[in-house]
């Protein structure tokens, strides 16, 4: 108990707490918030009035009368234990006016290194691989058709590893999104393989039998297969196709970072606001520096000897930080 009447109790939980409301859209390089919303008992069931929670502190407040500690919240660095996410920030909400209910966001980023690694790379070897192709001859349209079906059949038989690693939800994932993207390109490889194919079979020594259908219905005059044109007009769609690819991947990438970075963005005009403290997990950002000889002083104060040694452990930790 210290000399001003006020006694400060503290407890530790060990909570498994569960959420449903998770937005993968952006998987894996989404982030996610867990809520935690605690809430006091009203009157009728406490003899003293209503309790109010109080929230750390705000950037834009610092009297308890507003609801707020002196201290805003703290992240340990070894409580951290989440298997494929970190911590990056800790949220503390409050209304303006302070109330009963005081809600904490934690929110965690995922590391989509595992998931790059194990589905992303596999299917880029892959779409790599496909334009090897374009190495065979136009006229070989069997063996193109044959490699192109290969690729098509190994992309299937990962799909398993696919199934595995992408979370099942009713929308679509980023990482799903670049899956069927690389199905689509293969399968435009093979319509491709063989539109070039018909329409380079003109040619006045070969049966009608023996040259494939006519999908235009003599509407498309067809190159003779003498010709060097397409030849030329392929090599430039297979480039231009191999620059949009690239540019697409690394637009891509940038993209998905960018949905974190207006994440924090949105997050630090939310900290703003009267009652609301934003805790950097890395960095700390959102507390504020105690000194050790203020905090001696007010251990000096305490009578109960198991209190001074928590506060002081404590001590030592905001000490070594």
């Amino acid at each position: 108990m210290g000399p001003d009447g006020h006694l400060k109790k503290t407890n530790r939980y060990r909570l498994s707490l569960t959420c449903n409301g998770l937005d993968l859209r952006a998987f894996p390089f989404d982030t996610q918030i867990l809520p935690i919303r605690l809430k006091a008992r009203n009157r009728s069931q406490t003899e003293d009035g209503d309790v109010i929670l109080v929230g750390p502190e705000g950037l834009n407040g610092e009297h308890k009368k507003q609801g707020l500690r002196r201290m805003g919240h703290t992240v340990k660095m070894q409580a951290d234990r989440l298997a494929d996410f970190k911590i990056q920030s800790l949220m503390g909400l409050r209304t303006e006016t302070p109330d009963r209910w005081y809600e904490v966001r934690i929110i965690v980023e995922r590391s989509p290194g595992h998931a790059i690694r194990n589905v992303a790379m596999p299917c880029l070897v892959i779409l790599t691989f496909s334009f090897t192709i374009y190495a065979i001859p136009m006229s070989e349209l069997g063996s193109r058709l044959e490699n192109t079906a290969t690729c098509l059949l190994a992309m299937m038989a990962f799909q398993g590893v696919v199934n595995d690693m992408l979370p099942p939800v009713s929308y679509e994932t980023a990482l799903g999104r670049y899956v069927t993207a690389v199905y689509i390109i293969l399968m435009f490889h093979g319509v491709e393989h063989a539109l070039f194919s018909t329409l380079t079979s003109k040619s006045d020594s070969v049966a009608p039998r023996d040259r494939p259908i006519d999908i235009f219905f003599s509407a498309v005059e067809y190159w003779d297969g003498n010709s060097d044109y397409l030849r030329q007009v392929e090599a430039v769609l297979v480039v231009a196709e191999l620059v949009l690819i690239v540019f697409i991947h690394v637009a891509y990438v940038f993209y998905l970072f960018w949905l974190r970075r207006h994440g924090k963005a949105k997050r630090l005009r939310e900290a703003q606001r009267p009652g609301v403290s934003l805790v950097d997990a890395r960095s700390g950002f959102g507390t504020r520096p105690v000194s050790t000889r203020s905090l001696e002083s007010e251990v000096g104060q305490m009578t109960r000897p198991s209190t001074a040694r928590t506060l002081l452990q404590s001590t030592r930790l905001r000490t070594k930080r």
